[in-house]
């Protein structure tokens, strides 16, 4: 049997969790040594830039859901290309199962969304009907697990739950950042209203004046200037955290500027797997996260870091002030967690049941 083929196909390359899972699997699948692909349905974005020079790139720029343009480019690429199987995530899935009506392809879908089981509505009413063209489908936690088997259109012996990893490349270049070495906390996530941003600025204002006075807080994600930009901002202004509460934006050194932070902190009310809580594991970060997804799970339900309940300043204020009262407590959980992350949540572990799917759909 001739190497597999496949393309990772997303709507665009924003810094997003599953727009990070894309590229990280297109990468690997290329260092692998097998042909690699991703499609761009919609815009590109700076995730480009970490793009492998040996992955095939194609971008649909779609413009609406049934673009025939778009959709045509992207079934003479298939054809042209022999792809094998198209691994999608989040909402390109219906690009993907069009392309399967024209072609011999196989679709695997990936549901990053840890909020899936509270939606109703056109949103879910259509996932429904489209499961049915999907050969596979992978989840990143146990609650989309039980959700996938019960609501969509293929038996359960397809719906595999498979962890998210994280591939940082870490250099020795210095990255200039507000705050004091040794006393800086950072939050990986974009300016939207699930991550809870609100949550976290008022936990760090509840924390000891004085201790708060001596750390940074630093939130790096696209920032959208929109309405739940503005509450961030307002309430920083509120509780006047103007010099210790930064938001740096969209950043291409976010590798390096996790490892010029010491906490890092997951603030949802709902999650998946972030991208993200892993991300902190690889760069030593010691790590708070609220209670939501697979996020209690992956620190061993508080082995390898503090659990706050969601939604709770209070809750979260409190574990927040553990760490930074003490830099031994720190430095104990973050080894604990690096070490964790690296054995569990490796590129090379999730390949290899990725590409069991990949074979076992194309037979």
């Amino acid at each position: 049997m001739s190497k597999i083929v496949v393309m990772q196909m997303i709507d665009s390359l924003i810094m997003g969790g599953a727009e990070r899972v894309a590229v990280n699997n297109a990468n690997t699948i290329s260092e692998a040594g097998y042909e690699s692909h991703l499609c761009v349905t919609r815009t590109s974005g700076p995730l480009e830039a970490f793009v492998n020079a040996e992955v095939k790139v194609i971008n649909l720029h779609k413009r609406c859901t049934l673009d025939r343009k778009s959709i045509g480019l992207l079934v003479r690429y298939i054809k042209e290309h022999k792809i094998d199987v198209i691994h999608a995530h989040s909402t390109s899935f219906i690009v993907a199962v069009i392309a399967k009506l024209f072609t011999k392809v196989r679709v695997v879908w990936h549901d990053h969304n840890g909020n899936r089981v509270n939606l109703t509505g056109k949103i879910n009413t259509a996932l429904r009907y489209f499961s049915y063209f999907f050969d596979a489908v992978v989840v990143v936690n146990n609650d989309l697990y039980k959700w996938a088997c019960e609501h969509l259109l293929l038996d359960d012996s397809r719906i595999i739950y498979i962890q998210n990893y994280a591939d940082l490349q870490f250099s020795n270049e210095q990255v200039d950042l507000p705050g004091t070495d040794g006393k800086r906390i950072v939050v990986v996530a974009n300016l939207r209203n699930p991550k809870d941003h609100l949550n976290l600025i008022e936990a760090f204002h509840l924390v000891d004046k004085q201790l708060c006075l001596s750390w940074t807080l630093l939130f790096v994600g696209e920032d959208k200037d929109d309405e739940y930009s503005a509450k961030v901002k307002a309430s920083i202004e509120e509780f006047s955290l103007n010099e210790q509460v930064k938001v740096l934006g969209v950043r291409s050194d976010t590798a390096m500027i996790l490892k010029s932070c010491d906490i890092g902190v997951i603030s949802s009310y709902y999650e998946g797997l972030p991208m993200a809580l892993l991300e902190y594991g690889l760069a030593e970060l010691a790590v708070i996260s609220t209670d939501v997804g697979e996020c209690p799970q992956v620190l061993g339900q508080g082995e390898f870091g503090l659990i706050a309940k969601a939604k709770d300043p209070k809750a979260l204020s409190e574990k927040l002030s553990m760490y930074m009262e003490s830099e031994l407590l720190r430095d104990q959980y973050s080894k604990a967690y690096h070490k964790h992350v690296k054995m569990n949540y490796s590129k090379d572990a999730v390949l290899g049941k990725l590409m069991k799917i990949y074979i076992k759909i194309r037979q």
